[in-house]
């Protein structure tokens, strides 16, 4: 292929509100309708104690994705998009959605579609595009926070405001859970997110809510899943700054997440970073370790090319909150002090 043919992921998955801004030379172009584009990664991740992410003391090569995206344009206005997405545990589609361009402003979508939460929620699985190979505590499916996709109708409406731009984000539905979980029935679903891009170039702010109905058909309970975040970003002249706090609460429970991330390219090739991450998945037990996990994490990543990259990174925790949630370390059994090491390859076309 042509190196005149190269395209932006963004372009391909715009319609989830991506903006990567990352080149790729390798997408696939069948015909003037109909693209293909694709990322994955594979890691190896060892746990000096608490088993998490399928990680143990032996080390593990499970943490890996391969993800093929589709996309199909009707005619000038409206498209297609489709991923299917595998992993160790599953092959799934993770999104499928039709949207249609209404006017330069505004964009209107129906299918299933990843929610738009905070700063990674729509590239959760997009490892080239993040700074770590373990994306915060906020964006783990363990925390419970997060969720990853809606099954409904949104939309997108940008505007200018002064010398900024706001983006707003609207819908509603259903969510649709990785896993279908015993005597769990996801009811209604709303939410909504507000990006303004401040006139400081790379900066930008994000507030999101949502509100997700879940009936307990076992005990025929429903109860609102509610959960808000607030977001920062700066990214220019190498320097890489996030930090986003968020709260949530559900069936009675309440918890919350917060990060703070920095990261700086050297010679268009090496990102090392830090982050410090702190989640309680009870507010009301954050005095145990069972319930609370405070991570202080450093890595570095390497480019190989526009495609492919590298990342190696430790990630120090006291508390095993992540683990206890994820069902693979038991409570008031674990380690309070542990580290967790993750290695990876990972890459985009």
């Amino acid at each position: 292929m042509r190196s005149s043919c190269k395209k932006y992921l963004a372009v391909a998955i715009s319609g989830i509100g991506l903006a990567a801004g990352v080149q790729s030379a390798l997408a696939v172009e069948i015909n003037d309708k109909l693209s293909i584009y694709g990322y994955g990664y594979q890691a190896y991740m060892r746990a000096s104690d608490n088993a998490y992410l399928g990680a143990d003391k032996e080390g593990d090569w499970s943490y890996s994705a391969l993800a093929i995206v589709l996309a199909a344009k009707l005619d000038g206005k409206t498209r297609v998009w489709a991923n299917l997405h595998n992993t160790v545990e599953r092959t799934r589609i993770d999104w499928a959605f039709l949207d249609y361009q209404a006017s330069a402003n505004l964009t209107l979508r129906v299918g299933q579609v990843k929610m738009p939460v905070g700063l990674y929620n729509e590239i959760r699985d997009i490892k080239f595009l993040q700074m770590s190979t373990l994306l915060p505590a906020l964006y783990q499916e363990a925390a419970g926070i997060t969720e990853e996709a809606y099954r409904g109708v949104g939309l997108t409406y940008n505007h200018d405001v002064g010398a900024g731009r706001l983006s707003w984000d609207g819908y509603a539905g259903q969510v649709v859970p990785i896993e279908s979980l015993a005597n769990q029935k996801m009811r209604r679903m709303v939410g909504g997110r507000v990006t303004y891009n401040a006139p400081v170039d790379g900066l930008r702010f994000m507030a999101t809510a949502y509100d997700s109905q879940v009936e307990n058909t076992g005990i025929n309970e429903k109860s609102s899943k509610k959960a808000w975040v607030l977001s920062a970003d700066y990214k220019a002249n190498n320097l890489d700054l996030k930090a986003e706090y968020a709260p949530m609460k559900f069936f009675g429970v309440k918890g919350k997440t917060y990060y703070a991330q920095a990261g700086y390219t050297l010679a268009e090739k090496w990102t090392p970073f830090i982050r410090y991450d702190y989640v309680t998945t009870d507010s009301a037990e954050s005095g145990d370790p069972s319930h609370y996990q405070k991570v202080a994490s450093l890595g570095v990543g390497y480019k190989f090319s526009d495609s492919v990259g590298f990342r190696l990174e430790n990630h120090w925790n006291r508390g095993y909150a992540l683990p206890v949630a994820s069902g693979e370390t038991v409570a008031g059994a674990g380690k309070n002090n542990w580290n967790m090491f993750a290695a990876s390859i990972n890459f985009i076309f």
